[in-house]
């Protein structure tokens, strides 16, 4: 038996060692080299259309949204409120875009507008964070001033909560430390704004087809539509009101309220003259019926509880109104000339004209 096993074994090995010396023995074979340019013939070589296909099918896909709302792959949700589609930007008949407010720019526009800038003696119950050494330097900003000479005075200052230092801060320099002021909060006039005002703007005037942030077709000024009525969308808003106007008027006319444009576009056609009315063939639904309704009157009331006159908040989401000139100004100036003088038309001209200019 051991025997058989043994030479089975030889014979298996000389099997395999005349096999491998079989296949070294055979030719090699070369696959055919592929026609691909090389050097000067890159520049006239064209891909065929496989390769065209496999470029298509390598390149990275783009999911960004361009142009107008796509059905399926839409932006995300919460990118909704500062998407434009591309050819509104370019489009110069229609509102330029708009955009979120930062936290910094909503504190200062806060400043400008507290108790203390529009002459209110009350201290506002508001967040405040004051930039290290604020009250120091405030303090030596006063320093001769009658109300800050004794050192008792002082001292009681820097006893103070923050939002009552921010108080007297504003109350003493107005807007110059403005900047080292964080308010985390609304002062009382936007929160007036956000409960009683903005809901009856959004309702009439950010619809679909009016001006709508998302809306195609928006003139003069887009708004945010946002339910939540968050700061960066609000405080946004409220900057386009306050800056917007046009060759009727200021939307927001903080002198005479009732002659704003706002006050006139919240109110049933009926219950406006012609020449206020709102412009265009519009079809909305105005808020208020008439003038007597009380959340009118209260509007009203908000826009006259504004700062007289309007600060620099710093940031401007719209272009600046500037009237157009009459072609008869020329002609008025040549007959003032020639009945007064030139010193007299010099005073004449821009004398007792309202501003169009809501920081006038």
């Amino acid at each position: 038996m051991l025997n058989w096993i043994k030479k089975s074994s030889v014979l298996l090995f000389v099997v395999m060692v005349g096999g491998l010396l079989w296949w070294e023995s055979q030719p090699t074979v070369v696959a055919a080299p592929v026609d691909e340019p090389t050097g000067a013939l890159l520049a006239d070589w064209e891909p065929d259309d496989k390769d065209k296909e496999k470029e298509k099918r390598d390149k990275p896909k783009d999911d960004k949204p361009k142009g107008k709302k796509k059905k399926d792959g839409d932006p995300d949700k919460e990118d909704w409120d500062d998407y434009v589609p591309e050819e509104d930007k370019k489009d110069d008949q229609y509102a330029p875009a708009i955009r979120r407010l930062k936290q910094e720019e909503i504190s200062r526009i806060r400043f400008m507008e507290m108790n203390a800038m529009r002459g209110v003696n009350q201290v506002e119950s508001i967040t405040v964070d004051l930039s290290r050494n604020l009250a120091q330097d405030f303090l030596l900003e006063m320093s001769g001033h009658e109300d800050f000479r004794e050192e008792a005075t002082k001292r009681d200052f820097m006893k103070l909560t923050p939002a009552q230092k921010v108080h007297y801060i504003a109350k003493y320099t107005g807007p110059k430390f403005a900047d080292r002021v964080d308010i985390r909060s609304d002062p009382e006039v936007f929160t007036e704004f956000r409960r009683n005002v903005l809901p009856f703007i959004i309702r009439g005037c950010a619809t679909g087809g009016c001006h709508n942030s998302m809306t195609k077709e928006a003139y003069g000024f887009r708004l945010f539509k946002d339910p939540k009525r968050s700061p960066a969308t609000m405080y946004a808003n409220f900057v386009v009101l306050s800056d917007y106007a046009n060759e009727s008027g200021m939307m927001i006319n903080r002198n005479a309220p009732q002659n704003s444009l706002l006050a006139n576009y919240l109110l049933e056609a009926d219950q406006v003259s012609v020449e206020n009315r709102h412009p265009g063939d519009v079809k909305y639904r105005p808020p208020f019926k008439n003038r007597k309704n009380p959340r009118y009157q209260r509007v009203l009331d908000w826009m006259a509880s504004l700062k007289i006159p309007q600060e620099d908040y710093g940031v401007r989401l719209i272009p600046e109104y500037i009237p157009e000139k009459s072609p008869f100004d020329d002609d008025d100036k040549g007959d003032k000339s020639d009945e007064k003088g030139d010193d007299a038309d010099k005073q004449d001209d821009g004398k007792d004209k309202p501003s169009r200019n809501p920081r006038d």
